[in-house]
């Protein structure tokens, strides 16, 4: 199987996936927004975040540097060394859990009233604390690792389904039966995965472990310099919710934490992308098949542009609709952050894929430089913005951070690889974009503002959008046979029309 095969397929089945699942996920928001208070739904993700900053400290990068090296092993079909470096890992990571997670649960009742402002944080603070003792996730690595995406891809999946099952039999009991909630799917997802990898990878059985003291080495070196990226990964990503939490009550997180995992929505195939990437180019990275990661990068990044760029559009233009439907009146205060993260989203999610590659490729150290830039320039956003502008300074201290990724992670990929974006590509899916959004303002002073209009609306401008980037010829023949290859359900007559629209 061809490097064109491997990521269509794999992108392919995780994105559908994925997508189901972010469905379920964002529905799940939703059911929240409307079963909660709204001071308890900003509470419920004001300690999710805090809990999730700690579990950075625990994490050292050891899951994602296990995942490269597992992909290297598996080149050399060293199946004891892939069980000794996952029970390795799992080993430190409970260690560094227990050592983070215990003296917190001791500190919950001040923490509740201290900085939540409300005791009610105390209850929710150590169910979520007790799912992060038990939830290493470790399984997700290895099934990624030994690129089983077919099974990697149902992870998330089934613990948004269980979360919210169990949410809507516990819900009633406040932020503290959604944190309960949380905690009983980890424990039926940890049954259910182990289990699974058991059984579809019997030489974790068979395979005798040793502890290898240089590969235990090699993994906590790359995962170190993974570590530092990741905390500050953590800086950008959830340093505008605790800041929001300290200077801003909770109603302002809660109407945060609709706009951002809105947005976020675009992160769907950046996410399957990355996922299937990372490992792939680990592979072919170690054989130094250079030059089928720069025929595949390049095909990636336009299709990338192509597929999102409409979606994000969508997402400002009918910001305002699109939270008062879903989450209710009261979120509509948060229209202006949606419409400022959206299109900061866009950029945010092909840097991630651009970090995936260059992890990929051993640089993590290059991530690292660039996340720190970024959580300086979003710390320091944040301090001056959220206490004046709320969550409107939260988000555009988030936007400032998200598109200054962007440009350094494409200039490094550009000095190791043949990236043949073109401004000629540009301008065609640019174009295309203001045609899609000269649709949307007349549809919508066409049809008015219902929900009826808005579905027409964006059945319009999608339209409009496909034709035009068949016209124009933005697509490539390289890209039609990573759409091909990712087995789409795309007829072959519309494949065979669409091979006409396309350029060498």
């Amino acid at each position: 199987m061809n490097y064109a095969e491997r990521v269509g397929k794999g992108t392919f089945m995780i994105f559908a996936l994925t997508m189901l699942a972010a469905a379920i996920g964002y529905g799940f928001r939703v059911f929240l927004s409307r079963s909660l208070s709204i001071d308890d739904y900003g509470l419920f993700y004001s300690v999710v975040a805090l809990v999730a900053t700690l579990g950075v400290f625990r994490e050292l990068g050891l899951a994602t540097s296990l995942v490269k090296h597992m992909a290297e092993l598996k080149a050399r079909s060293d199946y004891a060394g892939i069980k000794s470096a996952t029970i390795m890992v799992f080993a430190l990571q409970m260690l560094l859990t227990l050592v983070l997670f215990v003296p917190a649960a001791f500190f919950a009742d001040a923490l509740a009233e201290s900085y939540f402002g409300t005791p009610a944080a105390s209850a929710v603070l150590l169910l979520i604390l007790a799912e992060g003792v038990i939830n290493m996730g470790l399984y997700s690595a290895v099934f990624q690792g030994m690129q089983k995406f077919n099974i990697f891809a149902f992870v998330e999946l089934v613990r948004v389904s269980l979360v919210f099952l169990f949410s809507y039999f516990l819900a009633h009991n406040g932020a503290a039966g959604i944190a309960a909630a949380q905690l009983l799917s980890t424990v039926v997802m940890n049954v259910i995965f182990v289990g699974i990898a058991l059984r579809t990878m019997p030489f974790f059985a068979r395979a005798r472990f040793t502890f290898n003291r240089e590969l235990f080495s090699r993994i906590l070196k790359f995962g170190g310099t993974l570590w530092l990226g990741n905390v500050i990964v953590m800086a950008v990503s959830r340093m505008d919710v605790l800041i929001l939490t300290y200077f801003r009550p909770l109603s302002e997180v809660a109407l945060y934490n609709a706009s951002l995992p809105t947005a976020m929505l675009l992160m769907t195939f950046a996410s399957a992308l990355n996922n299937t990437l990372f490992p792939t180019i680990s592979e072919l990275w170690a054989r130094k098949e250079t030059a089928a990661v720069s025929r595949g990068m390049t095909s990636v990044i336009r299709l990338f542009f192509i597929i999102m760029t409409p979606f994000a559009l969508l997402l400002v233009f009918y910001s305002d609709a699109i939270l008062s439907t879903l989450f209710g009146s009261r979120f509509a205060p948060a229209t202006f952050s949606l419409q400022i993260l959206a299109i900061a989203t866009l950029f945010y999610a092909i840097s991630q894929i651009f970090f995936g590659v260059i992890n990929g490729m051993g640089r993590p150290d290059v991530n690292a430089k660039i996340y720190t830039a970024a959580a300086i320039s979003v710390l320091a956003m944040d301090v001056a913005l959220v206490p004046l502008y709320g969550v409107d300074g939260a988000s555009a201290a988030t936007a400032f951070s998200y598109i200054g990724m962007f440009l350094p992670a494409l200039l490094f990929l550009r000095g190791k690889i043949t990236v043949k974006m073109s401004w000629s590509d540009v301008s065609k899916i640019t174009m295309s974009a203001l045609l899609a959004w000269l649709a949307m303002v007349i549809s919508g002073s066409a049809f008015g503002g219902s929900l009826f209009a808005m579905a027409a609306g964006m059945l319009i401008s999608l339209s409009i959008y496909a034709f035009a980037i068949l016209v124009l010829k933005a697509i490539k023949k390289a890209d039609l046979e990573i759409i091909t290859a990712a087995g789409m359900p795309i007829p072959k007559a519309v494949l065979r029309r669409m091979e006409r629209f396309v350029s060498e």
